[in-house]
């Protein structure tokens, strides 16, 4: 299923139109293309034909010219054959050794002279499957074969002298250079519409293609190869977080898209189902301020695209500082917290309104992001499930979730509903108090102990830790860590009530602009290398 149905639709819709008006557009530019080709064609071999005809008939004249007084005198019986002249036509073709043969006829077509010498003083036999073409001037022009395929072009001319007719020219050229000729720009116009149907079809294909699998696209989003590991910005045992961009006009988008390793794709369904339904998920939790938004879902590629947050998350924050947090801090940023999770337990599906009961069992302080601008959001719903979904239950590979912020029912992978989220968020609440993990696992602690310790071990009051905290802040941090479900909060609205209650007896007025000021004071705002890191934590058990 993809998200945003409506909103792919409409843009596969329009993908579509654009797809035919580009393919009709493309044709008709070619077809255009193609006819103006054609017509060029056609009139650069009509001009070749037509001086092709105007230099025969040049030349026939001139050899008429030249003729013409010998042709009288032989009428009169005054000069023999010998005195006629073929040289003129001979040397005008002589480069281009086009010219079958040329003749002096007498008036009874009775040849006189002759390129083949074997046929003086034999009748004139006219050229075979003749067809008048033109007759410019008194030249007549006309189109045959002479022997097996040879097509030539004959030109005849009557010489007269004061009307009287005293013998004829004639000359046969074959047509070898001007079918060159022809030919040559055929080919041309050939190949160039080949071409430009193939660069037609391509410039169509790649406006059509999908996002190829060298990962450099997703969709409209590029990759920013040229950031970080390949625009990778953390990889984990399952999934890879990659810095992408979608460029529209002068509008640059950043974003941060989380895809499943190509690896995974095919040998591990059950992880895809699961990333999947993460995907439907989030969709239905894009317009709260305090949850990460999804911007899209690739199926093809299975990633989704979230909104960049260039910021820190709460484990750097952690790290960084070394030491617990304000109170006025940290009531401000669990109150944004349950914000978000309130939004999410309590969401109805949008197409049926049925209650999703989405538990996001996975909170923790490398999932809770806080933006130079002093946002605190939910991200990485990767492992949450839709309780009122049976399906959404299912569980790849055992216990899903980060033994250190787990609920003891999660551990015991019991039934799970929204308490066990604010169970979770009691542990960071209680170590952003203390300034140390309740649970503190190393790397050589068995599952089975860790399992052991989650479920079992008593957790210390916070103002047993830190005697300096008011007592009904206490009672708030140890009423979400309570082991059973019947004593701690039943909802993330609950305990909202109890903290807005007591930023009025603290007189707490800190806000996201304070955020914002921590932010910058401890934290340099850096454009291109701060990335959120917290959709692949390497602690989540996966």
């Amino acid at each position: 299923m993809s998200i945003n149905e409506s909103k792919h639709n409409m843009a596969e819709s329009k993908s579509k139109t654009i797809f035919s008006k580009t393919l009709i557009i493309g044709m008709i530019v070619w077809l255009a293309a193609v006819i103006g080709g054609a017509v060029f064609c056609f009139n650069i071999s009509e001009t070749a034909m037509t001086d092709f005809y105007n230099r025969g008939a040049a030349v026939i004249k001139e050899l008429a010219n030249k003729n013409r007084m010998a042709l009288l005198d032989y009428t009169a019986g005054l000069v023999e054959p010998s005195a006629f002249s073929i040289e003129i036509a001979e040397k005008a073709y002589e480069s281009d050794n086009i010219l079958e043969f040329a003749a002096i006829l007498d008036a009874e077509n009775k040849i006189l002279v002759h390129t083949d010498a074997d046929l003086i003083d034999t009748i004139f036999k006219p050229i075979r499957n003749s067809q008048k073409i033109s007759t410019p001037g008194d030249v007549h022009i006309e189109s045959g074969n002479l022997t097996g395929q040879l097509k030539i072009i004959g030109f005849a001319y009557d010489v007269t002298v004061s009307g009287a007719k005293v013998g004829k020219v004639y000359m046969v050229l074959n047509t070898f250079v001007i079918d060159r000729i022809i030919l040559r720009y055929k080919l041309i116009l050939g190949i160039s519409a080949v071409i430009g149907l193939i660069l037609l079809i391509l410039i169509i294909l790649l406006k059509r293609r999908k996002p190829s699998d060298d990962g450099l696209m997703i969709g409209p989003y590029r990759i920013k190869t040229e950031f970080a590991d390949n625009g990778v910005i953390a990889r984990g045992g399952m999934a890879e977080l990659i810095l992408g961009e979608n460029k529209r006009g002068q509008f640059v988008q950043w974003v941060a898209i989380k895809r499943i390793l190509p690896a995974l794709i095919e040998t591990s369904p059950e992880y895809v189902k699961l990333f999947s339904r993460e995907a439907q998920l989030a969709v239905q939790l894009d317009d709260h301020p305090n949850i990460v938004k999804i911007l899209d879902y690739y199926k093809e590629h299975q990633a989704i695209v979230m909104e960049y947050i260039e910021g820190k998350n709460l484990s750097d924050i952690f790290n960084t500082l070394d030491c617990p947090l304000p109170v006025d801090q940290s009531v401000f940023i669990i109150l944004q917290v349950a914000a978000g999770l309130e939004y999410a337990h309590t969401k109805s599906d949008r197409e049926t309104g049925r209650p999703l009961k989405i538990v996001h069992r996975d909170i923790k302080p490398s999932n809770i992001m806080v933006s130079y601008k002093g946002q605190v959001k939910i991200s990485d719903f990767g492992i949450a499930s839709a309780t009122a979904d049976p399906e959404a239950t299912i569980a790849v590979g055992g216990i899903k979730g980060t033994l250190s912020y787990m609920s003891p029912e999660q551990a015991r992978e019991e039934y799970v509903n929204n308490q066990s989220d604010i169970y979770s968020l009691g542990l960071v609440f209680h170590e952003m108090l203390v300034g140390n993990k309740v649970h503190g696992f190393g790397g050589d602690t068995s599952t089975m102990r860790a399992i052991m310790v989650v479920t079992e071990s008593v957790i210390d009051p916070i103002n047993s830790l830190r005697p300096d905290l008011p007592d009904e802040l206490n009672a708030i941090v140890m009423k979400c860590l309570a082991k059973e479900k019947n004593d701690r909060y039943f909802s993330a609205r609950e305990l909202i009530k109890d903290l807005t209650l007591i930023k009025k007896q603290l007189n707490i007025t800190y806000d996201m602009a304070d955020m914002a000021d921590f932010m910058k004071t401890h934290f340099r705002q850096e454009e291109t290398n701060d990335f959120d890191k917290t959709a692949l934590d390497a602690s989540t058990v996966v």
